[in-house]
This record gives structure tokens, sequence and C-alpha cells, in this order.
């Protein structure tokens, strides 16, 4: 419980880190397909990462520490440019309207995600034994994190609001 308690954390503290990391980047480059694309990489290469670290127990404990926090780095952000970069290409549409559907989809994702993973750790993993369910869960991330990577690449970067604005 401890140890859940500080990846979580970990996991958070990465997130704000990578979040103003990636902020700052775009507001001054304005490249969004690059962030999006690098955000979505590399969530794809941590949740694998986890998937191959974590069932291997005491061993690897400061290697799951470490990927804990650079999965949040990279997963957390995506929120934050993906909003901004969903009301760049979507103008003249409102600003919440944009965000309102990106953040229902994500929602939406968030709450199959859950329950399917907890569904699935509670039926495969046991205390002490092989944790089948978490790694699965954890094959879901990676998959969903790859889709939206290869999804990216067919983003068009027209900044709209932006040309609107200059």
């Amino acid at each position: 419980s401890d140890d859940a308690s500080l990846f979580g954390a970990l996991f958070i503290v990465g997130g704000i880190i990578g979040s103003a990391v990636f902020g700052v980047w775009v507001e001054f480059t304005q490249n969004y397909k690059i962030s999006v694309i690098l955000i979505c990489l590399l969530s794809c290469l941590f949740g694998l990462a986890q998937y191959f670290l974590f069932p291997r127990g005491p061993d690897a404990y400061w290697y799951v520490t470490i990927a804990c926090f650079f999965q949040g780095f990279s997963m957390v952000p995506i929120m934050a440019v993906a909003f901004d970069f969903g009301v760049e290409i979507t103008y003249p549409i409102g600003e919440s309207y944009s965000t309102g559907v990106l953040m229902s989809s994500g929602q939406l994702f968030g709450i199959i995600y859950t329950v399917s993973s907890s569904v699935l750790i509670d039926k495969y993993d046991t205390p002490g034994g092989e944790a089948k369910g978490s790694k699965i869960s954890y094959i879901i991330v990676s998959v969903a994190a790859g889709f939206a990577l290869l999804l990216s690449f067919l983003l068009k970067q027209d900044l709209k609001r932006h040309q609107f604005e200059k």
C-alpha cells in the first residue's frame, strides 16, 4: 500500500513537471503536432516499460519507481497540449465546445479503461502471484498510446486561431 502511494505520488509529480515542460515548449515553438507525437511515443514506451518491470518484484523496485515518474511525465501533459491543439485546429468553433468534446471522449476512454483494468486485476492478480491482470492493463494503455501515436501522424497542424489572431 505504501508502494502504491509512492508510485501514484511520483506519477502525479512527474505529470505536473511534464505539463510545465511541454506547456512552455509548445508556447514558445507553437509545434503542437510534434508535441503530441512525442507525448504519445513516450507514453507508449513507458507503458511497455511498466509491463516488463512491474511484475519483477523487489529487484526492479527503483526501476519501477523511476518509470512511474516518467510515465506521469509523458501521459499527463497530453490533456493540456491536446486541448490547446484541438482549439487551434477547430477554430472558429468555440473553445468550450471543442474542449468539452475532447474531455468527454477522454473521460469515456478513462471509464472504460478503469473498469476493464479493475475487472482484469480482480480476476487474474493474486497476492504474491503473477500479476497477469496488471500486465494486460499495461498492454491496453500501451496499445492505446500507440494507436494515438499513429493517429497523430495524420493530424495537420493548421493553427487557425493563431493565424486569425495575427
